[in-house]
């Protein structure tokens, strides 16, 4: 049996995802299930840079329950994701974006998927003296939700500057999902938030790794033995 082209497995695939997505869309507006969510993951088709379906779930989740503007950190598919549950319920969301060419893409996907919930930001990352951070615009609403999923993990600091620099701008029962939790510098940044900020955090695992659910310690109480 003759093996079928890389090639041609990547054109039908593109052309199948891509016929998939107006369906996925529709599907997660109305109710992010799981099959929901996983068809749009492959729609969105780039298997190799997104996040699995359990913890695109979890985002979901917390979309679907946040109470107030929802700020995201780092655009890809959870900003289509996001958008979607945000535009049904009336929820506004910020996605900060350090690269011009990312924040472009975002907008175009925005905008072909009739997604007008979402503000991206192009935020290019700065220095705040030992660690580098979005630059992020004066005025910012009170966020209830954050996805945080960005700046990459080489930049100096990695994702500690979202509580330094945006904390104050947090909900009290404001809830952070952070990504690559299973990673040593996503550790020492809990460790820090925990140590400087008083946030807690317990974690999920999906089938790439943890993710880190982050509550300030008075919203934590009550909710279960935390794991940091």
């Amino acid at each position: 049996m003759r093996l079928v082209p890389w090639r041609v497995q990547n054109f039908i695939r593109g052309i199948a995802s891509k016929a998939a997505m107006p369906f996925a869309r529709r599907w997660v507006a109305l109710s992010p299930t799981r099959p929901a969510v996983a068809l749009l993951r492959f729609a969105w088709n780039n298997d190799s840079f997104s996040a699995d379906v359990d913890y695109l779930l979890a985002v979901a989740g917390a979309a679907s329950r946040a109470e107030g503007p929802i700020l995201e950190c780092g655009s890809g598919i959870t900003t289509l994701l996001i958008g979607l549950i945000a535009q049904r319920r009336g929820v506004r969301v910020f996605t900060l974006e350090h690269e011009a060419q990312w924040q472009a893409a975002a907008e175009r996907m925005l905008k072909q998927s009739n997604v007008r919930s979402v503000r991206v930001i192009h935020a290019p990352l700065r220095s705040y003296g030992d660690y580098d951070w979005y630059t992020i615009p004066q005025e910012l609403p009170q966020f209830s939700l954050v996805i945080c999923d960005g700046p990459p993990g080489a930049t100096r600091g990695g994702r500690y500057g979202l509580l330094p620099v945006v904390g104050r701008c947090f909900t009290e029962e404001c809830t952070v999902l952070l990504d690559d939790a299973e990673r040593p510098e996503e550790k020492a940044i809990l460790d820090r938030w925990r140590a400087q900020f008083g946030f807690q955090s317990s974690f999920g695992t999906s089938s790439t790794g943890d993710y880190a659910v982050v509550k300030r310690a008075q919203a934590a109480a009550g909710q279960g033995p935390s794991s940091g």
